[in-house]
Parts: structure tokens; sequence; C-alpha cells
């Protein structure tokens, strides 16, 4: 449960950098040789026919199917079509697939980009309607002007259809634990919650609209792993649209050893106790009371858990100094200066055996966005969107200024 919960917070978490870690970490080698390269070429080759793996620059006006109106272009001088600067496109079905090496500054997603600026600037462009923008632009060649009129792309395959209440989100594609939420709200002009905006600045204002996603995936009867320590202990016997009630049955008697793993879901901060130093002392309807008894100068690990990787992150190695009837005085030692510090943790851990939580998250519609763009782009049915332009049937004009066939090289 606690990394179910921690997930929900992940959602807060700019998906441009999970990708980008994704991608250092898929294509690391490729990375290391383009950083030695000679930072892009710039050979133009001809009149060649836009195809899967090219890179391309390319000139775009948006405008609106219903009133021809311009929402978005590349040209400092649309009426003339002058100034500015074109699009720098890999032309990919494929949002994980990295561009040609010596072509970095070339993405097929505004989900590449290195800055929340960068997405931003991006996320209106053709860019951001990949499926229906990728199908044009592979039939067109450099010098072509066109305007995608075939069919006005609408909403389904432009900026998407506009999420509601009552819309289920399946996150599953974009974690790496089963996640579906349910729109339990929104909330027009609501404040900024003040920890995006401590971890973004005002890039997205100081008002947003404000979703409520409620946790889809929880079952009365389900038996969940609340403790590390004791898995299969505790079952969920009550819940409604926003709370969720369990009870734990811990797996151990009174005075049995087993090694105790203490997590702060609020914090995401993890101790791991020395092996088989921790007993449960006493239990009753209420309360369950655990006490650590570790011997002297054996170690405790702590770490700190990040939902967006699904990942623990050592912090700190303590060293156990002793242990009275209420604390554990450690210590630990600065790596780098040699410094000794020391502090103090309880001996016993008291659990309640029954207990709410809650099964809800409010998430910013600019955030959130960022997750559906994901899932639109990997997903064939998906089309949920926040977007200024979501529910529109838009198209744009093209101007291909050069073609690069990189899919023609190795």
């Amino acid at each position: 449960m606690q990394k179910e919960k921690l997930a929900m917070i992940g959602l807060a978490v700019i998906i441009i950098g999970a990708l980008s870690a994704y991608l250092v970490i898929e294509y690391k080698d490729e990375i290391i040789e383009n950083l030695s390269g000679d930072g892009g070429k710039t050979t133009e080759n001809g009149n060649e026919t836009i195809e899967i793996g090219d890179c391309v620059d390319v000139h775009y006006i948006g405008r609106y199917a219903s009133n021809d109106t311009v929402f978005a272009s590349s040209y400092e001088d649309v009426e003339s079509r002058t100034g500015g600067t074109p699009l720098h496109v890999f032309v990919s079905t494929n949002i994980s697939e990295l561009p040609p090496l010596d072509y970095s500054s070339y993405i097929s997603s505004p989900l590449m980009a290195q800055t929340i600026e960068e997405y931003l600037s991006l996320a209106l462009t053709p860019l951001g309607v990949k499926e229906g923008f990728i199908e044009e632009l592979i039939t067109m060649e450099k010098g072509d002007n066109n305007k995608i009129t075939t069919s006005h792309l609408p909403p389904e395959k432009a900026f998407g259809i506009t999420l509601q209440i009552g819309d289920i989100i399946n996150l599953t594609p974009i974690s790496r634990i089963p996640l579906e939420y349910k729109v339990l709200d929104i909330q027009e002009a609501a404040p900024m919650p003040s920890e995006i905006i401590q971890l973004y600045g005002d890039y997205f204002g100081d008002e947003t609209t404000l979703f409520t996603l409620r946790d889809n995936l929880r079952k009365k009867g389900e038996i969940i792993d609340k403790y590390f320590s004791w898995e299969n202990s505790t079952v969920v016997t009550k819940l409604n649209e926003t709370l969720l009630w369990m009870y734990t049955t811990p797996p151990y008697d009174v005075g049995v050893n087993f090694t105790w793993t203490d997590f702060d879901s609020e914090t995401g901060v993890q101790f791991v106790y020395p092996t088989n130093t921790s007993c449960i002392t006493n239990i009753n309807d209420s309360t369950i009371v655990i006490t650590h008894t570790p011997e002297y100068n054996t170690t405790i690990e702590e770490s700190i858990y990040y939902a967006q990787y699904d990942m623990y992150f050592p912090n700190a190695t303590y060293t156990v100094e002793n242990v009275t009837d209420d604390k554990i005085n450690v210590s630990y030692t600065d790596q780098l200066t040699g410094d000794k510090s020391y502090k103090d943790l309880d001996r016993t851990t008291v659990i309640q055996r029954n207990q709410t939580q809650n099964i809800t998250e409010d998430i910013p519609g600019e955030i959130l966005e960022m997750q559906l763009l994901f899932l639109r782009e990997s997903e064939d049915n998906f089309t949920f969107s926040f977007n200024v332009l979501s529910d529109e049937t838009v198209y744009f004009e093209l101007d291909v200024v050069n073609v690069y066939k990189t899919s023609q090289e190795s």
C-alpha cells in the first residue's frame, strides 16, 4: 500500500525526467558516442521522400478547422511566412526511440524536451499531435508546401478529448505496478498546490484546474502488503469513494524474532534493522508493539524511495552505539569529512491494527497532461487530454525546409 500511495504522489513528478532517465539507461552507449560526435550534421540530401527514421526541418502554421484562426506557428511573421525557427523533427512513431547520432536536437515528442520551458513551447506544435502529423509528414519531400486537408485532424488524432468526472485512467503502461484512477472531482480556478510551486516555480501560474483522482483498483477483502516484513498480513475491510479501512494480523507470535523494515509512506524514508533483532512484545485488538534489540556495532540502513523510478536509494548507514530501555543510540560517519555524528532512534514501534488511508490525490491539470500525453502517444486507443486545444479539430500548413536521410544511415 505504501508504494501505491507514493505512486499517486509520483504523478506530480514531471514525466520528462522519467523518460529522460529511461533513455539514458536504455541508450547510454549511444548517448556517450553521440556526445563525442561533431554536434549534428548539416548535409542536405535532396528532394527525397520523408521516411520513418529521417530527420526533418519543417515550418508550420496551426489553425482551427472551424474558422482558420492561427493558434500556433514557427514563423515569426505568419502572414509573410518569414523568420522564426523551424521544428527539428525526428520522424518516429516510438517515443522511446532516440534520434540518430549527431542529430540530438531532433525529437519526436514534447516529452523528449529537456526542460519545462521547452516542453511548454512544444506542447501545441505538430509534435503534440504526433499520429496525424507523422502520417502527413511521411508523404512529403523537401520543398513541399502542404496543408493537411485530406481530413482535418479530429480531437482524437489531434490534442485529445477533454477528461471528465467519472473517466477511468489506466496508468499501468507508464508505471511499474498496476495503477488505475477514476476522476472523482474537477475544480476550476483552484490555487496551485504549494508543493508544485516549490518544485517548479511559477511555470504553471498560481491557479490551476485541480483533478481529484481515486485509486480505482482497491477492493474489500483484498490482501495487501502494508508492511515489508509481514507479507499478506493486512486486509481491506471497507472502502468508500475517498477512504480505505484495513486491519493487520502479524505472522509472528509474541517473542519470535524477525527482521523489521520501518517505512514512512509520507516521507519515503525506510530503516532496515539488523537481521532477526526485532520481536512483538505486546499485542491486543487495537495495537501491536514491536521492540528492536540490535547488538552493539551492527548497522541500521536508511534509504529513500523515489516513486518515479520505483527504486530505493541508499541515504545513510548508522552504527549501533548503545541500546537503552527506550532508545537506540546510533552514529553516522561522513564519508567525505570523517566527522562523526549521533542520533537516537526509538526502540519500539507501535502499529495500529485498524487504520484508514486516503485513496485520492489532487493533481494539477498541467502535470496530469504530461501523463496523458505519454499515454496518447504510446497507447493506440487512449484519447483523454487536459489541453487548451482538446476537443478541437485542427489542421497544419507545413513547409519542409530540409530532409536528412538518416533512415538510410547505419
